[in-house]
């Protein structure tokens, strides 16, 4: 039986890091067509009125496709067993995931499902049936729309069919996402975006065998193929989208965001005094200045400092004031990187420089019924939704959060640092949840309470999360997707990265560079993998564009990239070289290790 909870994408946070990119697609321009009226039928061909509607795709092929094609998740996908023409046999499939007649579809974002009728006629209703199993991994997709097409190259919308019932509801069940027309095709395109898994059971198109006179015409301009001959990229719908409103921001520069550049972002997980994530001033200084063999700081290195708890910091009241504490300890971590740059600013004699600082707002997933008390005599916040239900569980997440927020703004304003700049706060969470319907509106509720403040919200999500495309619209300022390609050495990393590449392009988002622990082994064969998973995101930055003023986001381990800077051993010690030549824009390695 095809195990789905083995093959969820899976964050740096909860195991090691696995997490999900895409490849790239080609993407060609908008055209607009006038409105025509289709084939009519030949002569002596009988009413439709006196006809029954059939299922026209039975038994007809279909092609499938992908928004942002990944080789891992098509690999996956095709390693789940299906019947053969499943979409189009008329074989209704059990309420069990695990039969072969519901046919899979994994990430990838857009997907689409293609059916050549084989000639043009008359279509008078569409659906596709899905399966939900939420403890699976497997819900309905939002939305599912039609589009409609005579000749495969104009494609015009039929409609647009929503999820009814909840589809964060546990109960394992079925929908048919279905919309009545009337219109003559030949092809006919459903279009879905994956949550993680969707099930899709039977394809059924209901019409006549032949064209219709009195079928409705084609309003409007059609729409295009972007992608592919598989795939209809529709991201503004449901109104069709022209050249003008198709997104291809290009990246997310590095002074898109805020008035003050950054470019290169350390993501700093830093903890308890005495910890390895308590940070000083010797350990900052070869982070924020670039280091030459004599060890003297001969530039600037990452422009930007985000602190983010270590995974010792549980979801309690107690937890996050001890983080938070900890973070403005005299001497360490925000303090100690003060007056990092205090001595740098008059060695590299640039006194105006001020360090760009994020800092990370706690994740709240781990639904606590005891979080403990947020102010004198108030009682327990309960953030357990089996206890309190969903929407009370997130009311108390959100107070929760904005104790928090008061609570480290207050100690930043009174720490009055005169090197660091504040510019935003970082949501830890890396996907929108699944199960917990109120999640996107906990995410606005932050996203309006970090605005409040005049400050910035950033998200940095694994490739394949729930939400990249919805980003904007939950309130997020900045987003850099995590490529994964340091922490699963099964996936091709050029492919991987392109892939990634296209799509932060396309939605106007940042990348992620990572580097593996592995890079301090002393075994030669996990240092080597290491240190070549982490160049090839500098190859890719150079061969796809990201190299330079695009935002990246570095996650180092802790204190993986430091250890390579105090190493007296040349290899180990490249990694942090090949750092200063890439932050440099002066990498140009052409070739994937």
């Amino acid at each position: 039986m095809f195990n789905f909870g083995q093959h969820l994408p899976v964050s740096r946070q909860r195991v090691t890091g696995l997490v999900a990119l895409v490849v790239s697609v080609a993407l060609t321009s908008l055209s607009l067509v006038p409105a025509h009226a289709v084939a009519v039928p030949t002569p002596g061909t009988p009413p439709t009125s006196l006809h029954a509607p059939i299922d026209l795709a039975l038994g007809e092929p279909y092609t499938v496709g992908a928004q942002w094609p990944d080789p891992l998740f098509s690999e996956l996908e095709a390693s789940r067993p299906t019947t053969a023409g499943q979409l189009t046999s008329g074989n209704v499939a059990p309420l069990r995931y695990s039969s072969p007649r519901w046919v899979g579809f994994l990430q990838q974002y857009g997907r689409s499902i293609t059916i050549n009728l084989g000639r043009v006629d008359n279509v008078d209703a569409v659906s596709l049936q899905c399966l939900q199993d939420i403890p699976a991994g497997i819900a309905f997709p939002d939305t599912v729309r039609y589009y409609g097409s005579v000749d495969d190259l104009r494609w015009y919308p039929l409609g647009l069919s929503l999820d009814q019932p909840q589809w964060y509801n546990n109960t394992v069940q079925k929908q048919n996402f279905l919309i009545h027309t009337d219109v003559n095709a030949q092809y006919v395109r459903a279009q879905f975006t994956d949550k993680v898994w969707t099930l899709a059971d039977q394809f059924i198109i209901n019409g006549f065998p032949h064209p219709s006179a009195t079928a409705l015409p084609w309003h409007g301009p059609g729409l295009t193929q972007l992608m592919g001959t598989d795939y209809l990229v529709d991201p503004n719908a449901p109104a069709i989208a022209t050249p003008t409103s198709v997104p291809h921001p290009g990246y997310l520069s590095a002074d898109a965001v805020t008035g003050n550049r950054i470019a290169d972002l350390e993501l700093l997980q830093t903890g308890q005094p005495g910890a390895p994530g308590a940070w000083d001033e010797k350990d900052f200084l070869p982070m924020v200045g670039q280091m030459n063999a004599e060890r003297q700081p001969v530039g600037w290195l990452f422009d930007g400092i985000l602190f983010d708890p270590d995974a010792t910091t549980a979801t309690s009241a107690s937890s996050w004031s001890g983080w938070s504490s900890a973070l403005f300890e005299r001497s360490l971590n925000a303090s100690a990187l003060n007056q990092t740059v205090a001595r740098l600013s008059q060695a590299l004699h640039d006194p105006h420089y001020r360090e760009q600082v994020i800092l990370a707002i706690p994740g709240t997933s781990a639904d606590p019924a005891d979080f403990g008390s947020i102010g004198p005599g108030e009682p327990t916040v309960d953030m357990d939704p089996a206890k309190v239900g969903f929407q009370t569980a997130d009311q108390n997440k959100e107070r929760a959060i904005r104790w928090f927020v008061n609570r480290i703004l207050a100690k930043w304003r009174e720490a009055d640092y005169t090197h660091l700049q504040l510019v935003g706060f970082y949501w830890q969470p890396e996907t929108v949840s699944l199960s917990d319907p109120d999640d996107p509106g906990l995410i606005e509720a932050t996203a309006a309470l970090v605005h409040r403040h005049h400050l910035l919200f950033y998200w940095i999500p694994y490739d394949g999360a729930y939400g990249i495309p919805d980003a904007e619209k939950l309130g997020f300022n900045a987003v850099v997707i995590q490529p994964g390609v340091s922490f699963d050495w099964g996936i091709h990393p050029e492919a991987r990265l392109q892939s990634v590449a296209a799509m932060a392009r396309y939605y106007g988002d940042g990348i992620e560079i990572e580097l593996n622990w592995n890079i301090m082994s002393w075994n030669p064969a996990l240092f080597h993998t290491a240190l070549a998973k982490y160049t090839d995101y500098f190859t890719a930055g150079y061969l796809f564009g990201y190299e330079g003023d695009t935002l990246k986001a570095y996650y180092l381990n802790t204190n993986s990239l430091l250890d390579s800077y105090m190493s007296p051993f040349v290899p180990i010690h490249s990694a942090y070289t090949d750092t200063e030549q890439f932050v440099d824009g002066q990498w140009t390695e052409r070739t994937f290790l």
